[in-house]
């Protein structure tokens, strides 16, 4: 009876599991109560289809919360939304709140980076959140606990490279860029 029980919660946890990821389906869906790219959608409208706001109560908006980056001036991060979390970037870290309260659930720094630059922001697939540090690595964080999955250092900074861009999803496959270099 034990192994029986055992089989169905464990069943039931990789069910679970399996429901709250990010597809590359939802992506190519669009904005919903999600945002799940940089830019909203492929298309790069950045124009979400919700009705909630209109011409006629938007002038009655009112801030439910703001959370300060304590070492953040100036942020050019797009936040991404998913299942209540959002996460935003500043420079080599990631930020996840609670999407009604603003409450900090975790944050991730990566150590080590020499430079500092601005971030533009993650990518989100399957159940890992993906940023990129000035140094140019991506690196993966489990979206619900952030913690760290995988770095892996795609440009070299001693060649002139540095990172901002935003990774973008695409089918089971991240996509990021560099600046600067030859």
């Amino acid at each position: 009876m034990e192994k029986i029980l055992l089989l169905a919660v464990s069943g039931l946890m990789a069910v679970s599991t399996l429901v709250a990821q990010v597809s590359y389906e939802d992506i190519l869906r669009g904005p919903s109560e999600n945002w799940l790219t940089y830019a909203g959608d492929y298309a790069a409208q950045r124009h979400s289809a919700l009705k909630q706001i209109t011409p006629d109560n938007a002038g009655s908006l009112v801030a439910k919360w703001t959370y300060h980056i304590p070492t953040e001036d100036r942020l050019q991060t797009v936040p991404i939304m998913y299942d209540g979390l959002i996460y935003v970037t500043s420079s080599n870290e990631v930020h996840a709140l609670d999407a009604r309260t603003g409450r900090l659930v975790w944050n991730y720094l990566q150590d080590g980076v020499k430079a500092e630059r601005r971030n533009r922001g993650v990518a989100i697939l399957g159940d890992l959140v993906y940023f990129v540090t000035s140094d140019c690595h991506l690196v993966a964080l489990q979206r619900k606990t952030g913690a760290l999955q995988w770095d892996h250092q795609y440009a070299d900074p001693e060649d002139g490279y540095f990172c901002t861009v935003a990774p973008m999803a695409l089918k089971n496959r991240i996509v990021v860029g560099v600046s600067g270099g030859d």
